[in-house]
């Protein structure tokens, strides 16, 4: 009979055991299962973030072409800054036009006159542009612009 006890309570001890021990596990598991709860969490809020600053404030693109060389050459990664609302003459610029991405240098900002001269110089203010030009500047046939003609306000 007493050994009968002693087995009942050995029993019951090693059962709290085990119960404690499964109840530790229990709450590892539930610790862990909600710390990569929060690691993704944070890691979704992160690439939340990241993806809005990239769609809305800056842009990443690799330049096609030599219109821009030798500033810009062809395959420079190009990093812009999308929320810029004041332009000056000689920023460049990205714009799209035709789902086309284009990287442009400001010559002319509201006010200014532009001109070609008869030997097809670029003329801002009746001024001979002495930036280094790359290419030869001619009127664009097909252009409807008359010169010389005068930057309205917000054009540039």
């Amino acid at each position: 009979m007493e050994e009968e006890k002693d087995n009942l309570i050995h029993s019951e001890v090693f059962d709290k055991k085990k119960k404690k021990d499964l109840s530790e596990k229990d709450k590892l598991k539930k610790k862990t299962f909600n710390n990569l709860k929060n690691l993704i969490i944070k890691i979704l809020f992160i690439a939340v973030v990241i993806y809005l600053t990239g769609k809305y404030c800056f842009g990443i693109y690799r330049m096609k072409g030599t219109s821009m060389a030798p500033s810009i050459s062809d395959g420079d990664l190009i990093i812009t800054y999308k929320m810029e609302k004041e332009f000056n003459r000689g920023s460049i610029v990205s714009f799209k036009k035709n789902d086309v991405r284009y990287f442009s240098r400001i010559v002319a900002i509201e006010g200014d006159v532009v001109d070609i001269s008869e030997d097809n110089e670029l003329m801002i203010n009746n001024h001979v542009e002495n930036n280094d030009v790359y290419f030869e500047t001619f009127e664009a046939e097909s252009s409807n612009i008359i010169f010389p003609y005068q930057v309205k306000k917000d054009e540039v």
